[in-house]
């Protein structure tokens, strides 16, 4: 299943106007926190409510660990990272980015792995297996990065450097960030 991209929207402001228009595999390049450049996403699954879910297309360029002392990912990609993208909106639109967040297990794959009932749909670009491959932003090769799943005690679901699922320690520092944003 290939899916091409159709629509490159400037901002996310031009993709919340244009959402309608939008189509899995399109582009959304979004400002960031403090960056410079504009990052894409990629337009991953549109619900029947119309809501869109947008992943980051590529990996972010720093390794980030899932929990740390009192550092917690989830946490800070919800409030402070959130946060920077909301800052380059009109406050109008504030409300239309409903979370951002990890993809889950289940929205990657289609199915639980590792006994984990995970939430979600899966997600019609992550259906092509090549998708769930991530290349880190500073970098040409693919990478690991987390997904929000509590896979046992102290381990979470992650993506290896080939799209197969693995869990990984809470603090590993040596895996990637893929956000997605949830768009009403």
């Amino acid at each position: 299943m290939i899916i091409e991209t159709r629509n490159t929207f400037e901002s996310l402001e031009e993709f919340i106007a244009k959402k309608d228009a939008a189509a899995v595999g399109d582009i959304v390049l979004v400002s960031e926190e403090n960056e410079t450049e504009k990052t894409p996403y990629v337009v991953a699954h549109i619900t029947g409510q119309g809501e869109c879910r947008l992943v980051r297309k590529n990996l972010m360029s720093a390794y980030r660990p899932m929990k740390t002392g009192t550092i917690n990912l989830l946490s800070w990609l919800e409030n402070d990272f959130r946060d920077g993208i909301l800052k380059n909106l009109p406050e109008e639109l504030h409300e239309r980015v409903k979370t951002v967040t990890l993809p889950s297990i289940r929205e990657v794959y289609g199915c639980d792995k590792f006994g984990v009932r995970s939430e979600g749909e899966q997600f019609e670009w992550f259906k092509d297996p090549i998708n769930r491959i991530a290349i880190k932003d500073d970098s040409e090769y693919s990478d690991w990065y987390w997904l929000r799943d509590v896979a046992s005690a102290s381990l979470f679901a992650g993506v290896d450097l080939g799209g197969s699922c693995y869990r990984g320690t809470a603090s590993d520092a040596w895996v990637g960030v893929r956000p997605a944003l949830s768009i009403s």
